[in-house]
Formats: C-alpha cells, structure tokens, sequence
C-alpha cells in the first residue's frame, strides 16, 4: 500500500501542494468563524437530574448567574462625597450598551445592564391609605444635596430589615452594589468588553473608596475567557518558539526547522478550521488543541527527517531514501498517531458535550496532521538538492551514542537493577495513589493569588458566598394562600442559614414580611409573619385589602419568587465556591433538615407505620396535624355529611378506623396529596455534580483507551505475551504520575485527570516504534532476539529521545499559564511522558530479553497491519527534477 501512496505522492507532487494549498484557504475562512464560548460548560449530560432541574429552573425563574456584584470597603461611606459618587457609579453603569449586529447586517446600540442595585437605589414599601394600596416607591428619588438628607436615607434604611446583609454589612463597613446583566447579550458575542466596561466605570471612582472588589459569574466568566483567549495566542507562540529552537539544537539546519514549522503551522489551521466546520466555541479545553498540535505534529517530523537522514547517509540515493521515509516510517507513523488519537478519541465515549466536542476535534487532527507530515516532508525534499555531510552530522553526536551506550547497557546487563527501581517505583506509586484527592471548584484553575480568586474570597469571608444556590418548592395549590407553607419557609431559611457556607436567603416570606411592616407603618418590630387570620381577614382596611389593590391583576411584584401558576416558590441563597465533596456534603446535609421541616406530616406517617401501638400513634397524627384528621374523615363518611361531622369532632368510631385494612393506604395516600416536593439547584450546584460526573467519566474513558491500544496490540503482534510486554512499560509512568498527584496534593479534577488519557496515548507511541523496528531486526537476524533488541534500541533510540524532549519541554510550556489546572497538566503530562521514555528504552528492552525464550520468532511472523519491507527501492519511482 505505502509503494503505492509513494508513487502517487512523488509523481503528483504539484497537484498534491495545490491542493493542500486549497484546503488550508478553505480552513483558514472557516478558522476565522471560531468564536468564543461565553455559556458555563455544560458538563452534564441534557437527561442527568440535577442539569433538568436547572433548566427548568432556569425557563421558571430566569437566569441564575447574571449578578456581577461590586463591594466598596469605607468606614466613611456615608460621606456626602463618598455616596454621591456611589450614586453616579449607579447611574453611569446604568447607560452602558453594546453592539448588537443584526440578520440584516444592521448595527445597533443596546443597553446591556437590566438594572442597579444598591442602598443609592433602594425602594421602599409605603401605606397608602387613601388609595388602600401599598406603594413602591424610591428610598432616594434624586442624588442627596446635604449630609442631613443623607444621614436621613441612612436612617431609613437602617429601619428595613429586609435590606440587612443583602445591601450592606454595616459591622464590616461594606457596601454593595450589585449589577444584573442582559443574560442574552451577555452569552453572546455581542457582550464584547462588557464586563471590562463596568470595571472600567468603577475604577474611574476607585480614588474615592478605601477599597473596591469584584465578584459574580459574569465577572469571573469573563475574565476566565479573557485570559483563554490571551493564552492561546501565547501557546502558539510559545510551542512554536520551543519547537523551533529544539529542532535547530537538533539537526542545525534552518531548513529543517522551517520545513516543520510550516506542516505543524498548516496543521493548526486545520484544527481551528474543522472546529469552525463543526461549529464548536473556543473553551478553556479547545484552546489547548492548536499548541497540542503543534507538539503531538513535530515528533512526526523529526520520525521522517531522521529516518531520511539516516537512509540517505546509508546510501546516498535521494529517491531511494525517500521512498522508504514513506513506506517504513508510514505505516508505523500512522499507528502511532491513531493510538494517541484514540487517547484523546475516547472522550466521545462520555456524556459530557465539552470532552466529546475536545476529543473529536484533537483526534480529526491528529490523523490530519500526520497526513501533513507524510505529504509535506517528502514533497519538500523531493525538491531540494542532495543532502550533504553537514546535512547528517547531527547523527553523529557523541553524547548521542554514550546515552544510547547506557541505554543498552542497562538494558542487557543490569536488567536486576531495573526491576529492583520498577518495582519500588510501582510500591510508592500505590501508596502515593491513596493520598489523591478529587475536587472541583468554578475558580479552581485560577491561582490563589489572583484578584478574582481573591475578591471571591472576601465576598465568602463577608457574605459567605456568590453563587447562586437556589431552593425550589412545589406545591399542589397556590403557594401564598397556603400559611403554613409561609410558616415552614420561614423555618427553613432560619434552619439553612445556620450553615457557614450559605449567605442569607431571600423568600416570597421575606416579602410578605416586607408587605407586613409597612402594613404597619413602617414599624420595624412589625418585619415578621403574623398569624393567618391578619393575613386572610377580609375588610377595607384589611391587609388583604391593600395587597389585592396593590397587585390586582398584575402580579410583577411576586415573579421574583413565584412561577406563573403560583404553585413553585424559590429561596435564594449565595453559597461559597467550595468545591465538589463539600457541595455534595452541604446538599446531603441541609436536604433532610428541609424535608423534616417542609414535611412533618410524612415523618409522622414513617413513624405510624412502625408503630406497635397504632391508636396512639393515630392520635398523635391528628393532634398535631388537624387537617389530616378532617381528609380523613372526609374520605370515609363518604358524603354522608352527619358522620363526617361525627369524625370530625373526634368520635371514637374515628380511632377504630385504624383497625380496617384500607386504613393505611387512604391514610398515605392523604399525606402525599398535600406533600411539598422539592429541589436544591443552582449554578454552583450543578457546576459540581458536574464536575465529579466529568472526572468519573473521564476515568472510564482512560479505561476504554487502555482496552482499545491493548487491542491494537494484539491485532499487530498476534500474541497476548506482547499486549503485556508492551503495555508494562506505559503503565508504570502513569502510576508515577498518579502518585505524584497524590504526594503532592495534586488533586484529580477536570484538567488533571486528562494528563491519563493523553499521556497513555502518546507513550504508546515509543513502544510501537521500538517494536516494529524491533520486528524489522529479528527477521533480518533470524530470530536472534538479543541482537535484534540492541540493534533496535540503536537505531529508534535517537528518534525516541529527540520526540520525548520535545514533547517533555513543549508540555512544559503549559506551565507559564495562568490556570492551576492547565499547569498542572504540562508538568504531569511531561513528567509522565519522560518516564515513558526511560521505560521504553530501558524497561521494555529488558523485558523482552528476559522473556527471550517465551517471546519466540513466531510470534512476530504475522504483524497484521506492520509490513516489512525489503531494502529494495521502488524501481519504477522516478523524481523528475529532483
């Protein structure tokens, strides 16, 4: 086949450059169309519980993380100057708009922020008697003019219980202002510098104030993609300068160099042109695929300019040498990239839509940019002149041979040695497994010493948290003509607020209570729920009254808190960025507090249920819960009114009904009618499940990946013997890895737990290229393994060398990004793949000595898709002006 593909390569040189050419046009319009991604990754999948309750949520409510908040520090806050600065930031944030281009290619300013809120615009709730309407009015209707005006708002204020630690948090001296953006524009492209507009707004008046913070999802959406959209530009930058200066260390040609760059820079803009194909946004992950390309594709150069090289030093015939880059590198070539691109391809195999979209984009191109790599190099030289002995002196290093001289004699000669440091390395390596830690955290891969770490973490030291953590009830009939609901509301915000993790939360009740004081006057004493016959009596002076004629037919007011049915009520909590286990564990936790509040009726039915002595336990059923004892009686009088009546009143024919047989049953059944469902959702929440369903996901993947190279294995070599032989060697970095992780406190998360996979699939790749040579020299030499292990340890151990420093210093690039998590990937991954170096020039020479008598010629007669090919050029292949 590779004969075959060498023949219509060289003899249609021209025509094979004019259409790559094509290609790359086509790509670089499509490269052009990527876009960033401005929504939260969806990590889980679309049928997963927890992702349905917070789209529902979100169709319900509105968004949920739209709120950027911004936080002024001042113990002389209060000051004319001060406030009304504080005032002007309001209305000035207020005007800010963006550029909205429409289908008719029209261009139009739209206001980008929904509305400001802080203590400068504040409302207050006011009685009206002569209309009998509440009235919602500003606190400040202009900006104040005097400090006793001033000092009168604050008073004002002062008196609103329903504003305290929402606004501000007088002990601390902070204030806040918080902004909620157009949730459409904002996950557009439109939103453009909007986030960075409002910051600009703000530090204009930054003088003013002691101190001023930023925090909510939109500022940290924003400046987290900022930073993506930087840091690609300087990993391309980066990898390509690596790439560079290790080629020209390498083979001290510039020709060389440029020749690589030039298939590694065509491959990049295949990749960013098959994302825009498929209409992918750029994300933290897809921002990693240009630089990995650029990494994954050079080792693929320098496989073919070596052997090249090595052949035209041979023999010196041009057409012969690059006959056979072609057709003994190709073939090997190409499995070793179809492994690493099935490392990276069993991301398709989760259900999370950002692994699938970065595992099929970096698995197109890594077959793609071998498909470069086999077409360009070749064409490229095919017009060149002969090399010359400066060409191939790179070859000729002594302390290239004094470390492949090591290396064999480690391999044949000390072999007791290597298993001793193996085998340690594999017991530290468990031990170091169990100290690992999974976590996921929306900041995570930020440093800790970054501003929007740090604004986060004094929002949480203050205000406990941002993210939103929502808690949503349903009930069967309209939620605010039920008290007791109202009651258990009320309940359940002071029982959760208890937790150190979770801020105060805001209810329909803190409404009604809102409602309720102003009822009275303004009386602050009267911010509370009072009994239900002040809410439901009836009279023109009522409150029912005032709220009827207040709300109407409109119900504005309440779609805060209410859905359009009025049967779901949320509670809005902030929860701190605490990370995976401790989200998981606050839900575990708060969950039965709010069942056992929201639902005594069905604790009592549990405890029914298992009572012995049922007529007591009955009995304390209908004292505490009256109107189980009416539904009850309902149902059995069975609409003979006297009897129900009868029942009603506590006749001691009710407590024989216990006796019957369908007792039970009717009695369940009158618990579950009136139960409360109900569901703890929210960004942070789902951003979590997410992340532990992400890292779950994506150890199955490596799994899978492990299956699938053990299968190619075996399909090459026909022999169990050798999937074990060849893999021992892979495995072993990947433990050392994982135990770093573990010694370390590296934890496993999203961006950690892919160093695996990818590291898993590019290692692979050493061991194929030292077997099939490996296989070229035990039938050159007649089944003498020993000799046919040394030779081929010689010959691939410079390629070998060569594609590790550069993939171990082109991952280490990764360090200078500004993500934890993208850091912490460059240095395991290269870590992992040094390992793999060593093991694969030393480990698995050593194996396949020891096992010499199980590993016979036999064994490696048929490598299926691995042909070995004669020293016998193609002798109808001809260059035309080569």
């Amino acid at each position: 086949m590779w004969a075959r593909v060498t023949r219509i390569l060289l003899k249609n040189r021209g025509a094979v450059i004019l259409s790559l050419l094509a290609i790359t046009v086509v790509m670089g319009f499509f490269a052009r169309k990527v876009e960033l991604k401005y929504e939260l990754a969806k990590l889980l999948p679309e049928n997963d519980p927890a992702y349905v309750a917070h789209t529902t949520f979100k169709k319900t409510f509105g968004q949920d993380g739209t709120v950027l908040v911004i936080a002024a520090k001042d113990p002389d806050f209060y000051n004319l100057n001060k406030f009304s600065k504080w005032y002007d930031l309001g209305q000035r944030i207020k005007t800010i708009q963006v550029e909205v281009q429409h289908p008719d290619g029209s261009i139009t300013k739209e206001n980008a922020i929904d509305s400001v809120f802080s203590e400068a615009s504040a409302v207050n709730i006011i009685k009206d008697k002569k209309s009998r309407q509440f009235r919602i009015s500003p606190v400040l209707n202009a900006k104040p003019n005097s400090q006793r005006q001033l000092d009168s708002l604050r008073t004002v204020l002062s008196k609103l219980p329903f504003y305290k630690d929402i606004l501000c948090k007088d002990s601390a001296d902070i204030h806040l202002m918080t902004v909620l953006v157009n949730p459409k524009l904002f996950n557009s492209k439109f939103r453009g510098t909007l986030v960075q507009d409002i910051q600009a707004e703000t530090e204009a008046y930054a003088e003013h104030f002691k101190e001023l913070h930023y925090s909510g999802l939109p500022f940290i959406r924003s400046t987290t993609m900022n930073k993506v959209q930087a840091e690609l530009k300087m990993f391309i930058g980066l990898a390509i300068g690596v790439s560079a200066l290790l080629l020209l260390f390498f083979f001290r040609s510039i020709k060389v160099v440029l020749m690589s760059l030039l298939v590694v820079g065509i491959g990049v803009i295949w990749g960013l042109g098959t994302m825009g194909i498929a209409g992918y946004k750029l994300t933290i992950l897809q921002g990693l695929i240009p630089p990995l390309l650029i990494v994954i594709g050079i080792p693929n150069c320098i496989y073919l300019i070596n052997k090249y090289q090595q052949e035209y030093k041979h023999h010196g015939n041009k057409t012969k040498s690059l006959s056979r880059v072609i057709q003994k590198i190709g073939n090997t070539t190409l499995i070793t990239n179809l492994t690493t691109a099935m490392g990276f391809g069993t991301f398709l195999f989760t259900y999370s839509d950002i692994l699938k979209e970065f595992g099929m984009i970096a698995a197109i191109n890594i077959i793609l940019i071998f498909i470069l790599s086999i077409t360009i190099i070749p064409i490229i030289y095919s017009y060149m002149p002969p090399l010359k002995n400066r060409h191939t002196k790179h070859l000729d290093k002594k302390w290239l041979d004094w470390v492949v001289d090591r290396l064999v004699i480690w391999a044949t000669s000390r072999r007791k040695i290597v298993y001793v440091i193996s085998s340690t390395i594999v017991l530290l390596s468990i031990f170091g497994m169990t100290r690992m830690e999974t976590t996921g955290n929306i900041v995570d891969d930020l440093p800790q010493d970054d501003q929007v770490v740090m604004d986060l973490r004094f929002f949480e030291k203050h205000f406990n948290g941002v993210m939103p953590f929502e808690l949503v009830i349903s009930s069967n009939d309209t939620v605010y003509k039920q008290y007791k609901l109202l009651e258990r509301i009320e309940k359940i915000q002071k029982a959760v607020e208890k937790e150190p993790y979770l801020s105060r939360s805001l209810s329909l009740v803190d409404a009604v209570k809102f409602f309720t004081q102003a009822y009275s006057n303004g009386n602050e004493k009267a911010y509370k729920l009072k009994s239900p016959q002040f809410y439901g009596k009836q009279g023109k002076n009522r409150f029912s009254s005032y709220i009827n004629n207040t709300l109407g037919n409109k119900r504005e007011i309440t779609t805060d808190f209410l859905d359009s049915t009025h049967k779901q009520t949320r509670i809005s909590f902030q929860v701190a960025d605490v990370g995976t286990k401790p989200m998981k564990n606050l839900v575990d936790r708060v969950s039965p507090i709010i069942d056992s509040i929201l639902n005594p009726e069905a604790h009592s039915l549990e405890k029914f249920q298992l009572a012995e002595n049922k007529q007591a336990a009955i009995q304390e059923i209908f004292t505490n819960h009256p109107w189980i004892k009416n539904r009850i009686s309902k149902c059995f009088a069975k609409g003979n009114q006297e009897l129900e009546q009868k029942l009603v009143e506590g006749d001691p024919l009710l407590y024989t009904l216990v006796n019957l047989d369908e007792f039970d049953q009717v009695l369940q059944n009158v618990v579950e009618q009136e139960k409360f469902k109900f569901e703890i959702t929210g960004t942070s929440v789902v951003y979590t499940k997410g992340t532990a369903y992400l890292v779950n996901n994506l150890l199955i993947s490596l799994a899978i990946a492990i299956f699938v190279i053990a299968c190619i294995m075996a399909f090459l070599f026909h022999s169990w013997r050798m999937v074990v032989v060849s893999l021992s060697p892979n495995f072993l970095p990947l433990l050392a890895t994982a135990a770093l992780m573990g010694y370390f406190g590296i934890p496993i998360k999203p961006s950690t737990i892919l160093v695996f996979s990818i590291a898993f699939g590019i290692s692979v790749d050493d061991t194929i290229h030292f077997l099939a040579k490996y296989r070229q020299e035990l039938k050159a030499r007649n089944g003498v393994i020993r000799a046919s292990v040394i030779s081929a340890l010689r010959e691939t151990g410079v390629s070998m060398i060569y594609t590790s420093i550069v993939l171990f210093f082109g991952f280490t690039m990764f360090a200078s990004s500004n993500f934890g998590g993208t850091q912490a990937l460059g240095i395991l991954v290269s870590v992992t793949l040094l390992v793999a170096m060593l093991t694969n020039l030393v480990l698995l020479p050593s194996l396949l000595l020891s096992f010499e008598k199980l590993l016979t010629k036999r064994e490696f007669t048929n490598l299926g898709g691995i042909n070995i090919l004669e020293d016998n050029p193609t002798p109808e292949l001809e260059i035309e002006n080569a």
